[in-house]
This record gives C-alpha cells, sequence and structure tokens, in this order.
C-alpha cells in the first residue's frame, strides 16, 4: 500500500471537518467509555492532585479531551495528531484550557515521554492506523509512560485483518486503511507488553463496531 501514513495525513487534512461531523453520531461511545475510565481513575474527574492525560489521535478535540479538561479544572493534557489540519482545529477548539493543553504534531510512534508522566492515555481509533508491530511498540512505550495505576483507554478492529482499505472514505475516493490483531489477538499483545486487561468488549452502532479495551498498569 505505499506509504500507508504519509496517506493517512493527506486524507485527514483532506477529510477534517467532514469526517468529524460524521463521528459525531458516534461520540456517544467515546464518552461512556471516557466515564467507565473515569470510575478506574478516579483522580481524572475529582479535581484534586495533578492529573496528567496524554490522547493519541485526538481529532478535533471533542469530544474527549474537550471533556476531560472541562470536567476537572486541575488536569493537564498532551493532545496528539497526525493530522495538521485535525491539530489546528484542536488548538481552536481547545482554546478556553489554555495552557492545560500542550499539542503534539505527528506520528504517535514517534513521541517520547519520561516514565510515569500520565495517569491515563486515551487512543480512539487511532491504533488501527498503525502497523501491527507497531501497535505493539506502542502499547510498549504507553506501560512506560502509564503512572502504576493509570490506565489506558483504546479501541482496535474487533477482527483480524491485515490492511483493509476503505477506497471511497465518507465518498471523497481517498484510501483508508486498518489493521488489527482481532479481539483474543489484542488481548494477548496488551497483556503481554505489562498491562492488565480490565475490560475488552466489542461495541458499536452499524458498522461502527470495535473491541473496546481498558487496561491498567
Amino acid at each position: 500500500p505505499g506509504d500507508i501514513k504519509q496517506q493517512h495525513r493527506e486524507a485527514y487534512d483532506i477529510i477534517a471537518e467532514k469526517y468529524n461531523a460524521w463521528t459525531t453520531q458516534y461520540d456517544h461511545r467515546r464518552l461512556s467509555n471516557l466515564v467507565e475510565l473515569y470510575v478506574k481513575v478516579p483522580e481524572l474527574a475529582t479535581g484534586e492532585g495533578s492529573a496528567r492525560v496524554l490522547e493519541l489521535g485526538c481529532g478535533s478535540g471533542f469530544p474527549v479531551m474537550d471533556k476531560l479538561l472541562a470536567d476537572n479544572p486541575n488536569l493537564t493534557a498532551i493532545a496528539n495528531d497526525m493530522s495538521s489540519k485535525q491539530l489546528d482545529l484542536s488548538q481552536q477548539n481547545l482554546a478556553p484550557y489554555a495552557p492545560r493543553v500542550e499539542f503534539a504534531p505527528g506520528d504517535m510512534a514517534n513521541l517520547t515521554s519520561p516514565s510515569d508522566s500520565f495517569d491515563a492515555v486515551i487512543a480512539l481509533y487511532s491504533f488501527l492506523h498503525l502497523p501491527l508491530d507497531e501497535q505493539a511498540t506502542m502499547i510498549a512505550e504507553i506501560q512506560k509512560w502509564l503512572r502504576l495505576g493509570g490506565c489506558l483507554l483504546a479501541n482496535f478492529p474487533k477482527d483480524d485483518v491485515a490492511w483493509k482499505v476503505w477506497d471511497l472514505w465518507l465518498d471523497e475516493g481517498i484510501a483508508i486503511w486498518h489493521t488489527g490483531m482481532g479481539v483474543e489477538g489484542t488481548v494477548k499483545m496488551v497483556t503481554e507488553k505489562g498491562l492488565e486487561v480490565e475490560k475488552a468488549e466489542v461495541e458499536g452502532d452499524g458498522t461502527q463496531i470495535f473491541l473496546w479495551v481498558i487496561a491498567r498498569k
């Protein structure tokens, strides 16, 4: 498939606003899982202490990062996206929360962070764009970045797929690729990288059915 990451970067720059409008119909799924994350990591929502979160593939900042920052006035965050257009939108949408949020452009695989930096790492609809070996590498990095007791919230394709392509994504004639290890493979991979899986459930609406995972360090 060529330089998949460059294709995705360019594609999301083109379809950013249309994609963001389309995904609002699935916001409830993201937010219900965020509430589950709050239960697992209460300091995210209490406003006490200095909770810190990393979101990989933050998109426009809605709804996840916006809710995190709105719910907890002491929370700080890093928002990452490979699409410069999406990150521009995120900076605009999250401007009321400056300077509590930093923006990290580019490939998540190139991010670095000290160990024990975050109470939570969130990656929704973003791992699926990584090659399988990079998914495993990212989980290993996240395990290091999480503080003890911190959690990863992420979703993955429910099926074992190797570079499935949507050629007419949102009717724009743009190819978007995704890959995944399926339910058993994903849970095995997350566990082997040192996280304890506390939730692994297939959830979704219509064609948007994914494996949702919460895993604790």
